[in-house]
């Protein structure tokens, strides 16, 4: 019985759906095309992240060798002082300390600079350096080195950039070895000059431990960690390095755009489901009446729907590897910044396993509610021919309506509500996520429903032959409010997308511009390597500039800025900035202003700091390492997005206490009276210095970061483009499948008088009139959901800024939306004409 069973469903399914994919073969793959593009989405972000964490541990287990073992500071530069290198080569079962300093600079030749990473090391390091290098007894490699390839690409005059000016290198001895470290780019010099040029003192930035034979390493990092002072933690191999991830920057924005991705491809492929129940609801009462379960017809369309998704999915596998390309470049370079390692694009089965997956579960929890109608088909009224269209009725449309705007606005009120007192619970910024699939969810949907309530409410004047082209159009929306749903809503995704994004990147621009107006105002920039890369390189004013820069006529202040990267106790990662006129552009979430907790000397933390760690205004944070280690009070919560949210600014005094002397990394020029930014342009620009060095003015230095920043906004450009294009395939997809319902309609209006002409008109109008209004709405609507994005913004990249809503790209987008549906109404408007009368009603 239960074989019997099986074999009627399997039936079904081969007949219903399974013949429906093979003869309609392009409107399945523009529907595959449609979750595509979700599911590429997905991909991307996870490529982007494993090519990120992979080439990262792959230079570091690289630079640890054989080393169990390594002791790190509070400040990833110059954390870790000689007693305490002292300290951990007394511990029972350390068999050697290998100190190293892991310097990110810039090596230049032939005009061209390219970031490298600038090792430190002694003899001792024997993986690093040849061993045949340093002879018995010698404690440090007697010249620099670098990887074969890269000393090979080197011209005659190259430098290398170090805090203390440029360094000649006339002479590199090439290391084969080195050429798989971080493909090439490395730089050896012994540990002494590295100190000195890396402005490292007598500190380093890493001891690797050798452990004795016999002695267990987890034994003697526990000893480790017992006689070292505060602030030093002692890691194993496979613990990940404590410096600059550039997920914790671009993760969050991906994740966004990832999230809004899954919201369109939920509607999709949920609209192109309905519409194929209701292009095979005659074959549907057909089978239900030789015997087929509700359940059967439901599982059928579950069932075409996962194979869907499948297709999907291989497709946005292949679209998610052409699109991390770009983002992966963008990382590479934030990366090579902050780290100096470079990033290949690497995609694991990991990936390509959770692609499948995705896009078969969106797939199917999509088609659930429109396969559930399939089952409540009416059978006499199907085989009849009088099927009623209860969808077009204005009562059949209010209440679904209703409820998606209730839903959508509901998503809407409870991101606000959850990041109201600034997102700083955990709970809230897993409410506020949901919260913005439900309101892209609700709302885009609620744009095409109220597009075809509009719709049915156009009453057209009657004996009017001169508008019966309309009168037609209108007349055949009306009449199928399903089909004029699907038309409107597959325009408004593009359209919502569109606004949202640009929206969002407009407002991460102005963010931008408001540091750098704050910063640089009445002020002289200067930096020795971009204005966006000064804070990890280690090509930082050397004293020699600074003394200079100091005895310029006309300069009444030398202001410095520096940038501290370092862990907090639990090992995670924040960035210090240390100002001597510190200036605060963005909104308190907590606690008194930020000038009042400066001149405290209290912290200033950013709002994802302080929510992923447990952070609150009055807590002490301890900062620094060994005897300089320090806990201070937190007196302000800022809503700021540089680095993720993990900000913390204090005076640059204050971060010379704690982390020693900073070289800076920007230095603003303050005018002195009867003098002018202009003036002290000119003195910079006639002076020689030991280092390149970059001056302008507030508008130039606006201008360079708002460039600098395009570099990393660059791939959410090109994914929201690549959204775009999914969402007008989606336009395409969808009036193909409203094109096959239509025939018989089609059939009637010919066989009353209709010319083609005047049916591919009618067909035409129909596009334009559906999409214009689904593109109205859509535009309205998208004000709430960036409502919601933003405050998304909150707690995913520590941004409050205001609501900026895009009237240009709303406009231009819903012209080019309404172009789209209208040029993809073409295909579907001449079919209309080839199908002969006859053979269309011949089932009337």
């Amino acid at each position: 019985m239960a074989q019997s069973r099986v074999a009627a469903t399997l039936s079904v399914v081969r007949i219903i759906n399974l013949r429906a994919i093979r003869r309609h073969t392009l409107r399945a793959l523009l529907a595959a095309l449609s979750l595509g593009g979700g599911v590429a989405v997905v991909v991307a972000v996870l490529i982007e992240s494993t090519s990120v964490s992979t080439a990262v541990d792959d230079v570091g287990y690289r630079i640890a060798g054989p080393a169990p073992l390594r002791i790190v500071g509070a400040a990833t530069r110059g954390g870790i002082d000689p007693a305490a290198i002292d300290t951990a080569r007394q511990v029972p079962g350390v068999a050697a300390t290998v100190p190293v300093i892991r310097a990110v600079t810039l090596l230049r030749s032939g005009g061209h600079d390219t970031f490298v990473l600038a090792l430190g090391i002694d003899c001792s390091a024997q993986w690093i350096i040849d061993p045949k290098v340093c002879r018995p007894g010698q404690r440090e490699p007697p010249m620099m080195a670098a990887s074969a390839s890269l000393v090979a690409s080197l011209g005659p005059t190259a430098t290398l950039a170090t805090d203390v000016g440029d360094l000649s290198i006339p002479a590199l001895q090439p290391i084969s070895d080195l050429d798989t470290v971080n493909s090439g780019r490395v730089v050896v010099l012994p540990l002494s000059i590295a100190k000195a040029k890396f402005a490292r003192a007598k500190s380093v930035d890493i001891v690797y431990v050798q452990v004795a034979d016999k002695a267990s390493p987890s034994e003697v990092g526990a000893r480790l960690a017992d006689r070292l002072g505060p602030g030093l933690r002692v890691l194993t191999r496979e613990e990940p390095a404590r410096g600059f991830d550039v997920n914790t920057v671009l993760l969050p924005l991906l994740g966004i755009f990832a999230l809004v991705a899954v919201g369109v491809g939920v509607i999709l492929i949920a609209q192109i489901t309905r519409m194929s129940v209701e292009e095979r609801r005659r074959e549907i009462a057909i089978a239900a009446a030789l015997g087929a379960s509700p359940l059967t017809a439901a599982s059928g369309f579950l069932f075409e729907a996962a194979l869907l998704g499948v297709l999907g999915s291989v497709i946005g596998i292949v679209l998610g590897i052409v699109i991390a390309r770009p983002v992966v470049a963008a990382a590479s370079e934030l990366t090579q910044q902050f780290l100096g390692v470079n990033v290949p694009v690497i995609v694991n089965s990991g990936v390509i396993a959770v692609g499948l997956v995705t896009g078969v579960l969106l797939a199917v929890l999509a088609a659930i509610l429109p396969s559930l109608s399939a089952s409540k088909t009416a059978i006499a009224t199907e085989l009849s021919g009088r099927a009623t269209q209860d969808s077009a009725k204005p009562g059949g449309i209010w209440p679904k309506t209703l409820a998606l705007l209730v839903l959508g606005f509901g998503g809407v009120a409870a991101a606000t509500l959850a990041t109201t007192s600034g997102g700083l619970q955990p709970w809230q910024a897993t409410v506020t996520d949901a919260a913005v699939v439900v309101a892209v969810v609700g709302l885009l949907s609620a744009a095409a429903y109220l597009s075809a309530q509009v719709i049915t409410s156009i009453k057209t004047r009657p004996h009017r032959t001169q508008s019966a082209t309309l009168t037609v159009a209108l007349s055949g929306l009306r009449a199928n409010g399903s089909r004029t749903t699907a038309i409107a809503g597959a325009v408004a995704v593009p359209v919502a997308v569109a606004v949202l994004l640009s929206g969002f990147l407009v407002a991460i621009n102005r963010g931008v511009a408001d540091v750098a107006r704050a910063q640089a105002t009445d002020r002289l920039v200067l930096t020795t390597t971009q204005f966006t890369d000064f804070g990890s390189m280690d090509a930082k004013f050397s004293p020699d500039t600074m003394a200079k820069l100091a005895t310029l006529p006309g300069v009444d202040a030398v202001e410095r800025l520096a940038e501290i990267e370092t862990t907090l106790p639990n090992g995670s990662l924040a960035f210090v900035r240390a100002e001597d006129r510190p200036t605060f552009p963005f909104p308190v979430l907590a606690g008194q202003p930020p000038q009042q907790s400066v001149d405290a000397n209290q912290l200033i933390v950013g709002g994802i700091l302080a929510r992923q760690n447990g952070i609150r205004v009055g807590d002490r944070l301890l900062l620094g390492s060994g005897a300089r280690a320090a806990k201070i009070v937190v007196g302000t919560i800022l809503a700021t997005p540089e680095v993720g949210g993990r900000r913390i600014q204090m005076s640059f005094r204050l971060a010379e206490k704690i982390f020693g002397p900073q070289p800076a990394g920007l230095v603003f020029l303050k005018p002195a009276a009867g003098s002018s930014v202009q003036k002290l342009g000119t003195e910079v620009g006639s002076h020689g210095f030991n280092q390149p060095v970059l001056a302008t003015d507030a508008a130039g230095y606006e201008n360079a970061v708002a460039s600098g920043e395009a570099r990393f906004l660059a791939p959410l450009n090109t994914l929201k483009y690549g959204l775009l294009a999914i969402a007008f395939i989606s336009v395409s997809s969808t009036l193909l499948l409203t094109g096959m319902r239509r025939r018989r309609e089609i059939a009637l209006i010919q066989a009353l008088g209709a010319t083609r002409g005047k049916v591919f008109a009618v067909t035409t109008v129909e596009a334009v009139i559906a999409s214009a209004v689904g593109a109205m709405f859509s535009a309205a609507l998208s004000v709430a959901i960036l409502e919601a994005v933003r405050r998304a913004a909150i707690v995913n990249v520590g941004s409050d800024s205001p609501l900026t809503f895009p009237l240009s790209e709303a406009l231009l987008y819903a012209a080019l939306a309404t172009t789209a549906a209208v040029l993809a109404a073409l295909v579907p408007a001449w079919r209309s004409t080839q199908t002969a009368p006859s053979t269309a009603l011949r089932d009337e």
